[in-house]
Parts: structure tokens; sequence; C-alpha cells
């Protein structure tokens, strides 16, 4: 089953690697492995410790090229992350292992998901002074117009004229994130579905169906579930359920009942992108489905991180109620306020930005306090301000069905 690479515990600094179980392997452990004794397979083994948790232990302890390749080779996750979100790329350009750096690159590692506040390797390379990992990375197409959560880019952190001029470097590799496209959520492991929006013949046949490939169903969107199965019109396109919405979030794949028809046809799982949805009827072709699911793929932050929100007023039929809208808010990775806002007591929030608002195209990038409202409320003076701002419940939802945070652009009520 394809799963999110599971984390390494500690700091980044200390090393310290805990089991499943709860039991440590400490970094003693690992000093038999720096002296070539015993093999790495069979230390593994003894352990029963996955190798892709020792990639930024290993980084850590000292740059030891010759080790991470071997650890590479054993079939270490190059994009694993500590508890902190950190990578091993984000480790080695912290520490300035050029050389490294480049194995990682070369081995798959993605150069712009971001770590601890957002922020990504370049930044850590920046802030930290390695001017060759800044270069490595700029030539490789690392993106200097991210954010972190403090709405700074790598160059913000640029003091130095060596260090300014390194972000100058000729870019020689775009960017990219080969074959994530095709990347199936479980990779042969078991299957759990969510369906909705399906009539009670469909469901009936759906249920069939998944006894069929022993696949377990559930009622909401969960960790476990790994393909959510929607019933479309014929020109497949499906309705705005709340439980879509929450896929779309969670980057899951959204697919419609012929995939697992198909799936029992052949008698094996079949490709689901043929399958996957290409949107809701009230966002006909906005590819959210494919773009949340590449979103989780890369890494990247949720839809609502960095964006903090209040729900102003009464919240009744036909919008969805308020502890379902603040659901959705949390299941993107927003953070919900219990007090309404004031703009005199602005400075007292601990205000971030919103990681996704870089491609927007209007000026919402500082931009990380919404305070959401039904459409008929009428109770609201409205006036600018950079850093809070408005949203209606339609333009919270629409924001989510097309994955596209720049739907959440309004204007401030006089508070």
């Amino acid at each position: 089953m394809f799963q999110p690479a599971q984390a390494v515990t500690g700091t980044r600094h200390d090393g310290q690697v805990v089991n499943d179980n709860g039991g440590d392997i400490g970094i003693r452990h690992l000093y038999p492995i720096f002296q070539g004794q015993p093999p790495l397979s069979p230390f593994l083994g003894n352990t029963g410790h996955p190798v892709r948790h020792l990639i930024p232990v290993l980084i850590n302890l000292e740059n030891n090229l010759a080790k991470v390749q071997v650890l590479l080779t054993e079939g270490a996750n190059v994009n694993t992350k500590d508890h902190a979100g950190w990578t091993p790329l984000h480790e080695a350009c912290n520490h300035g292992y050029e050389k490294i750096v480049k194995v990682l690159l070369d081995s798959g590692a993605l150069i712009n998901t971001p770590g601890s506040e957002n922020d990504t390797a370049l930044h850590d390379a920046v802030r930290n002074g390695r001017i060759g990992c800044v270069k490595l990375l700029v030539s490789r197409g690392a993106c200097q117009t991210l954010r972190n959560a403090h709405g700074l880019m790598a160059k913000d952190y640029a003091f130095t004229d060596a260090m300014k001029e390194a972000l100058t470097t000729d870019v020689l590799v775009t960017s990219s994130t080969p074959e994530l496209q095709s990347s199936t959520c479980t990779d042969g492991g078991p299957i759990c579905i969510l369906a909705t929006a399906f009539s009670r013949d469909l469901k009936v046949e759906l249920r069939k169906l998944a006894s069929v490939i022993n696949a377990k169903i559930v009622d909401d969107v969960s960790p476990e579930v790994t393909h959510v199965v929607i019933g479309v019109n014929k020109d497949g396109l499906c309705p705005r359920t709340l439980k879509y919405l929450k896929a779309v979030l969670a980057g899951k794949w959204i697919v419609t009942l012929d995939w697992l028809r198909t799936c029992v046809e052949y008698g094996y799982q079949v490709s689901e992108e043929p399958f996957e949805v290409a949107g809701s009827t009230s966002n006909p072709f906005s590819f959210a489905p494919f773009k949340g699911r590449m979103n989780k793929l890369k890494q990247l932050p949720r839809l609502f991180d960095g964006c903090q929100f209040y729900f102003h007023g009464a919240f009744n039929s036909p919008v969805p109620t308020k502890e379902e809208l603040m659901d959705l808010v949390k299941q993107g990775g927003g953070h919900v306020l219990s007090r309404e806002p004031r703009l005199h007591t602005l400075d007292e929030l601990n205000l971030t930005v919103p990681y996704h608002a870089v491609n927007c195209d209007n000026n919402i990038s500082q931009c990380g306090l919404f305070i959401v409202y039904a459409e008929k409320t009428n109770d609201l003076t409205f006036h600018q301000h950079p850093k809070l701002c408005t949203v209606s419940v339609s333009c919270l939802m629409e924001s989510i069905a097309t994955f596209f945070l720049c739907k959440l652009h309004g204007i401030i009520p006089q508070l």
C-alpha cells in the first residue's frame, strides 16, 4: 500500500529513531554500520527497523557519502520526513553536504518540499550560508518564489553579495516530479473504500464488487481510506458532496464505479488514472481530485496551510453547518479561531501566510486571516486590510472544489 513515509522522532540534531513498538534504536546502534560491520541488511533485519528511517540519522552524524549511497541502494525512502517535517535534503543543505545533496537529487528527492514552518531546502541552505548547496539547488530548478510560514522567500535570507549572486545561478534542469502521476496509493496492499453519491441499487453493486476484491468499506474520510468511489453523471462529473470535498483535501483517489468493475473483470487492481473524476457538477473539469492527489504525493502542505478562519454568524441550510465547515477547514490544514478577530488586536495573533497563495493573481500572499460568513449575512460593513479578509461560504467551497486558494479573496468587515 502506498503510505506516507513514516516519521523519524527526535529533533533534527539528536538522530534517535523510535520504532513502531516504542523501542529505541539510538545512535550507538549505528556505529557498526560506519565501521562496515555487520553488513547493512543483516543489521536492519536484527532490529526490524525499516531502512528508510535511517537517512536523516546518518546525515546528522557525519558527511558520509558512501553510507548514504548504501542506504539508497538498500531501498531507503529519499523523501522520508522526521517528526518536524525535515527531509534528508533539508539536512544535507543545512550542513552544507554538497555531494550528498547531489546524490539525493539524483535519487529523486523532491526539491521544493517544505519542512518545519514551510522552509524549503533552499531556505535552509541560504539561511545557513551554504553557497555551494544554493548554487546546486538553483541549477536544479528549485523554486525561489515559495514563501515560508512567515511570508519570506529564500532570497529574503540572502544578506551577502556572494549569496545573492548564488541565487542567480543558471537553471540547468527544470524541477520535476517524475512518476508521481502514475503512483497508486495502495501498491498492491489492502484497499479501503468510501462510497458517496450512489443510489440504493448502485450501493448494492458496490458492496458486491468490494467483497470480490476483499476491499473494506467505511463511512467517512480517514487515513485508512485509499479510494473514494463516487457516483457521476453522463459527463463523468460528480455532485459536490462533503465527502468529496474532504477527499480532495486529503489527496485521495476519487474514482468512478467503473474502476471497481474493471478491477473485478480483470482480476487485479488496474490503474486508477483513467477512472479519476475530473471535477464536480458545480466546478466541471477543475481536476481538483488530481491536484489534491499530486499535492499529497509531492509532500506539500494542505490547501489551507497558513490560513486561520473565524466563522461569523449562523450557517443554515442549504449551506453546510458551522461544524461541517470547520471540519473541512481542519481537513485542509487550516486553523479555526474561537474568538472574533479585531483589527486593533491583529498584532497579538500568531499570523502566518497561506502556502498555496504563491501562484494567486490577487494580493492574498500576505493575508492569512479569513472571516467566513453566510451569503445572507447583512450585519457586516466592509473595508480593505492586507492581513484580513472575508470570504463567503460559497467561495470557501469553490476554493476546495477547484483546489485553488485564489477563490479566497474578499474584503474585510468593519469590526
